[in-house]
């Protein structure tokens, strides 16, 4: 069997129940909804992204289907809990993806108790502040006295293997293998990526938990 169906593992898509309609959407998306240019709106903290059936079918001609049928396969994903959306007017729609599921980072199992437990998480995590372009402050947990020094080439190694291993190889190519470390202080860390969005509303818990963690490894070895 073929590992990967454009940038998606296939074992994850068979298990998701998807079909090749289903994943070229999907991909198309993904791509989509990474320009910055584009119409979003914020609900219940997750990004919703604008698009409709038209530029859909504009853009892929290869798919062959009318309205109707693209709205199957949007009500498909939904079931899946792949995707969240609500509509604007009609053919016009908001959608928010699922990227750990996607990636396979978590299973359908556990998209029931996650979102219970959202609020609950967020208490948890260390709190995420935006910069200009692609940056993230990560803020620590608690203030790290001796963090001034590491080396950023130091904490972006060690960074980088742990997101290789916290994430699936398609998650880690896909939105965390170009993350790098620009400045490091005693109370956060400012990281520039590639895939700011997607970080911030898919699975930014998990992803400053690792920034955390690397940071704490690094100053044990000090």
């Amino acid at each position: 069997m073929h590992n990967y169906i454009f940038e998606f593992e296939q074992e994850t898509l068979l298990q998701l129940k998807l079909n090749i309609k289903e994943t070229l959407l999907l991909h198309y998306l993904v791509q989509f909804f990474s320009s910055t240019k584009i119409k979003s709106k914020y609900y219940e903290t997750k990004r919703y992204c604008f698009i409709t059936y038209k530029k859909i079918m504009d853009d892929l001609p290869i798919l062959d289907i009318d309205t109707r049928q693209i709205g199957r396969i949007f009500f498909s994903l939904e079931d899946k809990k792949i995707i969240k959306r609500f509509n604007e007017l009609k053919n016009h729609l908001y959608v928010w993806i699922d990227y750990d599921l996607l990636s396979g980072q978590k299973s359908l199992t556990d998209t029931s108790q996650s979102d219970k437990n959202v609020s609950e998480d967020s208490q948890k995590c260390p709190a995420i502040v935006n910069n200009n372009n692609n940056k993230l402050n990560i803020i620590y947990y608690e203030k790290v006295p001796r963090a001034t020094k590491i080396k950023i080439e130091w904490l972006e190694k060690v960074l980088l293997e742990n997101l290789a291993t916290r994430f699936s190889p398609t998650a880690f190519e896909m939105f965390v293998k170009e993350t790098r470390v620009q400045k490091i202080t005693t109370k956060y860390v400012v990281l520039s990526v590639k895939w700011k969005e997607q970080i911030q509303n898919g699975f930014f818990h998990i992803f400053e938990e690792i920034v955390f963690d690397s940071v704490r490894q690094c100053v044990k070895r000090l």
